[in-house]
């Protein structure tokens, strides 16, 4: 079946068909639904982590988890801004007649791969984070002082370099040539992938897309693991010590003077387990998302 090249022909080869015709169904899923609802979702992402690196910049990055979480920002930013261009060249070539000297699919096709830069430093930034909070909780006494600012800051950039260079041998990889299309009469830039392009699609397939996610997600579960059992007994601790000094504060109360250590506690208490509510929420959002992307196939869009 010819698919039409714009919304019009769309409406236009729409026929009745019971309550609701196939190609109604394929208008309100394959374009509303997935493209125009995806371009909303995208829209909202940019805003909050636009908001959240001004949030970050503002508190100044005095430690390293700070800068971390405004490096996470910053990698889910651009990988939205990439995603977003795609999403838009997407309606342009399903909704409008436009025909460019280079075909909307080829420079998708571009695009997509530096936003898989951003969106695998941003994996590598979210396990770097667990492992942070992990260490810091799990044997404070030798990386209290560990992750520095400074040190933060190298790890980081590192994490973006080495993400950046591996996509690197694709990304110079990719080949235009003109080619007359008989059809419009006119001379188009098309792709033209490289000999060697198979053996890095390859290293890419297993590489990115299954070992660093797979090596991520089981970082991120044992971190999670760990500082849960930790958190929890930080909190029996802290629940053994009140009721061991319970006849202390019970003393001051008899002899009218008001003791606030109890209320301390418990709030503190409800500190610990609302952290751990928080941590498990976010790992869990983490391992939802990102389990769908291993060995997610990339769309041939030179096609």
């Amino acid at each position: 079946m010819e698919v039409p090249r714009n919304g019009s022909q769309l409406l236009a080869q729409v026929q009745p068909h019971g309550f609701i015709s196939d190609r109604v169904f394929q208008i309100v899923y394959y374009y509303v639904l997935t493209t125009f609802a995806h371009m909303a979702i995208q829209i909202f992402g940019i805003a909050t982590n636009v908001l959240n690196i001004f949030i970050f910049s503002r508190i100044g990055g005095s430690d390293g988890i700070t800068v971390s979480l405004l490096a996470l920002s910053v990698a889910d930013f651009l990988y939205l801004i990439f995603v977003l261009i795609l999403t838009s060249l997407t309606i342009l070539m399903k909704f409008s007649s436009l025909e460019p000297s280079v075909s909307f699919p080829f420079l998708g096709f571009l695009i997509v791969w530096y936003g898989n830069v951003s969106i695998d430093s941003s994996m590598a930034i979210t396990v770097f984070i667990a492992l942070q909070k992990c260490a810091c909780v799990a044997i404070p006494l030798v990386f209290q002082n560990a992750f520095t600012r400074s040190r933060c800051v190298v790890v980081l950039l590192t994490i973006f370099a080495m993400m950046f260079l591996s996509y690197l041998p694709m990304n110079i990889s990719h080949r235009i040539q003109p080619r007359f299309n008989p059809l419009t009469n006119r001379t188009e830039l098309v792709y033209k992938s490289a000999p060697h392009f198979a053996a890095l699609m390859s290293f890419y397939l297993v590489f990115n897309r299954t070992v660093l996610p797979v090596i991520s997600l089981t970082t991120v579960i044992v971190c999670l693991l760990i500082l849960t059992v930790k958190l929890e007994q930080s909190a029996r601790f802290r629940s053994n010590m009140k009721s061991n000094y319970s006849a202390a504060r019970a003393q001051p109360e008899a002899s009218g003077t008001k003791s606030t250590s109890g209320k301390t506690g418990n709030v503190t208490d409800r500190k610990e387990i609302y952290v751990i509510k928080t941590v498990a929420f976010v790992s869990a959002i983490f391992i939802g998302c990102y389990i769908p992307y291993i060995e997610y196939p990339v769309e041939d869009f030179s096609r």
